[in-house]
């Protein structure tokens, strides 16, 4: 009886430490301790270090008089395109000025059966891409796959990218003249233009055209860009992608992405591969962000939705670079977001079709029908792609099963060690 008293004490001193050990609260740190303020580490930004990042020191108004900048020339000059405090107008330089622009910022809204959209005029640029069929479960709107609480400093999609920084920053910074207020897609094609030129001879025209009778997902752009007549060929940077539903609400199913996806050819060691479908995650992407080759699209996908240039088997580079982001809301996890940029001939600038809009299917059906389709073996292709979905959903579904044991265990278990530690533990902190 004595040796179950003492090994009953000695259990309970093992257990009240452990306890104290996990759930006391560490003690509070010296105030002299404080973190340093904003503007001391905005001050510590080094211009000579070649890892330093400009960060707020870089977006600083210096302390002797200059020509006035605004927020969207300061964030083009930083890679990125304004969206805060849309009617700052940008102070021109001292030898440019407007010859066809906008007077003021705005936003144009594009209307669907499928989408409500708004392009804005500064850099004409996608602002916004509303799903009106598909809303996030969490608040019941319309899910927008144009990301949200983005840095200035990060393009929007459509920007364009010169190799004279100098003319990206104008063109970013520009209010482009739109060809309408708002635009209504009834069922029939329809074109929304923006045309900016200043006094330096530089021109830029940008297209969208929409034609839901086809594909109410899809917008073709058309870039036509000269400086004193010569013909300019930006690439194309769609920025960090994807917006839309960014945890999962599907159970142990895995929800994968995002991810860069490549399908075609994929230009290797100076030879052009087998035509196959790539998907590169952000570990894949550090290691190697730029991919050239013929590609029938490039872009960035997740569980649900795709965003991608629709090159069509023609000549293209794509860059990625990945975006992690703090979370959305205190307890939540951080994003990991994926940027992109197309480069295409100059010829293949005049229509680059792009899709935004949710996968019914993922590249794997799609490329096994056309597979199917080119070799006139579809009906195989179908009854193969209906057994791995059954055989899918049967595995799936026995998982399901064999965890349910697991799970409960562990819950019940962990209901019963959190009860002995909240309740029973503490009455012997009285004994100590």
């Amino acid at each position: 009886m004595e040796r179950r008293v003492l090994l009953a004490l000695a259990l309970s001193i093992l257990v009240l430490l452990l306890y104290q050990s996990v759930f006391v609260p560490p003690p509070l740190p010296p105030e002299e301790a404080a973190p340093a303020t904003a503007a001391g580490a905005a001050d510590s930004f080094d211009a000579t270090s070649p890892t330093s990042t400009p960060g707020a020191a870089a977006m600083r108004p210096p302390a002797t008089p200059a020509p006035a900048v605004t927020a969207a020339v300061a964030a083009a000059a930083a890679g990125g395109v304004a969206r805060a405090d849309p009617e700052l107008v940008a102070a021109p330089a001292e030898t440019v000025t407007p010859v066809m622009a906008d007077t003021a910022a705005r936003e144009i809204a594009v209307e669907s059966e499928l989408v409500s959209a708004a392009f804005h005029n500064r850099g004409a640029v996608l602002a916004s891409w509303r799903m009106t069929r598909q809303v996030d479960p969490e608040n019941g709107e319309p899910i927008d796959l144009v990301p949200g609480d983005l840095p200035e400093t990060e393009a929007a999609p459509f920007t364009l990218l010169f190799d004279d920084a100098e003319l990206t920053a104008r063109a970013r910074a520009a209010l482009f003249q739109p060809s309408t207020d708002r635009l209504v897609l009834d069922g029939g094609p329809a074109t929304l233009a923006f045309d900016y030129e200043d006094s330096s001879g530089f021109r830029v025209r940008k297209e969208f055209r929409f034609d839901p009778s086809t594909d109410g997902y899809v917008v073709r752009l058309g870039v036509d860009a000269t400086l004193e007549g010569e013909q300019l060929a930006p690439a194309i940077a769609w920025g960090p992608a994807l917006g839309g539903i960014e945890s999962s609400r599907s159970g142990i199913a895995y929800l994968s992405g995002p991810r860069g996806l490549i399908v075609g050819r994929v230009l290797e060691g100076g030879a052009l591969a087998e035509e196959d479908v790539w998907r590169q995650d952000t570990s894949d992407l550090a290691a190697r962000p730029v991919y050239g080759g013929q590609f029938s699209f490039v872009g960035v996908d997740n569980h649900y939705f795709l965003a991608a240039a629709l090159t069509g088997n023609g000549q293209a580079e794509v860059e990625y670079r990945n975006v992690p982001l703090p979370a959305r809301v205190p307890d939540g996890s951080p994003r990991e977001l994926i940027a992109f940029t197309v480069r295409v001939p100059s010829e293949a600038l005049t229509d680059l079709p792009f899709f935004l809009g949710p996968k019914v299917f993922d590249a794997l059906f799609t490329n096994m029908i056309a597979a199917g389709e080119a070799g006139g073996i579809l009906d195989a292709i179908l009854q193969r792609l209906a057994t791995y979905i059954e055989k899918a959903v049967k595995l799936q579904s026995q998982v399901k099963s064999a965890m349910m044991y697991p799970i409960a265990v562990v819950v019940i278990a962990s209901v019963v060690v959190g009860a002995i530690l909240w309740k029973v533990i503490p009455t012997f902190a009285t004994l100590f």
